[in-house]
């Protein structure tokens, strides 16, 4: 079991990366065009 909860949380780790770096993206994008 121990070799299959790494790579779950490896994958959570880098969903969540991607989550935030979407994130950052689309607030620099708002506020870029928002003036």
């Amino acid at each position: 079991m121990k070799p299959f909860t790494r790579p779950q949380n490896v994958l959570l780790t880098t969903a969540l990366s991607d989550a935030v770096v979407v994130v950052r993206v689309v607030v620099v994008v708002v506020v870029g065009s928002a003036p």
